[in-house]
């Protein structure tokens, strides 16, 4: 088996958890999906993205992946695993034609939500096999105390912590919570360590929307002492630091199918607030955590005040959900789906 893929948190666990099975053989090798003549049986798909490198190329590139896709197509069982509806940060248009050659080579799609798959049903060939399997929890070092945590950001004891720990990937995304958080009436401290990440208008079609783009974050980080904002990468050591300093995680995305975040918030057990769309959507609600409509941004404002509620309770679920998200039930279940491609007729 191959698996074409860059370095990822939930790479590594799922495919930590599949090693433990016997008679499977993994390699993550984007080379071996280029290059190799070996005659693998499954070639499982996560991100579109990681054939390009995550950035554009040539048209001798893309046409030699669209190439490489119909030879795999007839030597193994291609999978794709739906995180994505559309690439996040590359143009649409040139991402599209990938996104459904990868979808017409599939003989199965793993979708993480119910959602996903009524969503995209009816686009799809009926030789294709699905099935949901869900997100797993990650498995980050949780053992600093949420004083000790706050302590060491400097975060007084009292003080409701909301945290944007995920980047902000546009414009749109930063204005929406900017007036959803600005219009909560209760004290706060706002964290986003990727707020700067976000692609400011370019300098040369737009020079004033560009300089006022990077004046207001430049003011708002100096000045305004509800926002602690920055551009730097949390190492796998902090992240437990900032998850056990807040309160509620707000998961950024104004437009999305799935969220990394979402998981990341549940895994250290704290209230997740995030939009009532797609498979976001769909999971809050099995937890009954706030959710908000992204045309409005006064929704934001009342679910953060629900989870501000919600945070200041003794018992949140208690991760009752842990069973469902564990890595190696998940590992099963893909290496079930993998078995049942592998004897199906289709």
């Amino acid at each position: 088996m191959a698996d074409l893929n860059t370095t990822n948190p939930y790479i590594d666990l799922l495919y930590e958890s599949l090693s433990h099975f016997d008679n499977l053989s993994v390699t993550c090798s984007v080379n071996a999906f280029f290059d190799s003549n070996e005659n693998f049986d499954i070639i499982h798909i996560h991100w579109p993205e990681a054939f390009v490198g995550w950035k554009m190329v040539d048209s001798e590139k893309f046409d030699r992946i669209m190439e490489r896709l119909d030879i795999w197509k007839n030597r193994a069982k291609v999978i794709y695993t739906r995180h994505n509806e559309e690439a996040h940060e590359l143009p649409y248009s040139s991402m599209q034609s990938l996104y459904n050659k990868v979808l017409d080579s599939c003989s199965g799609v793993i979708h993480l939500t119910t959602y996903s798959f009524e969503n995209i049903k009816e686009d799809l060939t009926d030789k294709i096999i699905h099935t949901v399997i869900p997100h797993g929890a990650y498995r980050y070092s949780n053992d600093i105390p949420k004083p000790d945590a706050r302590e060491k950001l400097k975060i007084p004891e009292k003080k409701f912590v909301i945290l944007v720990f995920g980047k902000i990937r546009n414009e749109s995304e930063k204005q929406f919570l900017l007036k959803g958080i600005k219009s909560l009436k209760r004290d706060y401290l706002f964290i986003a360590p990727r707020w700067k990440h976000a692609i400011y208008p370019s300098f040369k079609t737009h020079p004033m929307r560009r300089i006022i783009s990077v004046l207001r974050d430049f003011f708002l980080d100096l000045f305004n002492s509800k926002f602690r904002i920055s551009d730097g990468f949390v190492s796998n050591e902090d992240v437990q630091v900032y998850m056990n300093a807040a309160d509620v995680v707000l998961v950024p995305r104004v437009n999305t199918l799935n969220s990394g975040v979402l998981f990341l918030g549940l895994s250290f057990n704290k209230v997740v607030i995030g939009i009532d769309k797609g498979g976001v959507g769909e999971v809050l609600r099995e937890h009954n955590f706030p959710t908000f409509d992204p045309e409005h941004f006064q929704s934001l404002s009342k679910a953060l005040e629900q989870g501000y509620v919600l945070s200041r309770k003794e018992i949140r679920g208690a991760m009752e959900w842990s069973s469902r998200y564990n890595w190696n039930s998940i590992a099963e279940s893909h290496l079930e789906f993998y078995h049942q491609l592998l004897t199906s007729e289709k």
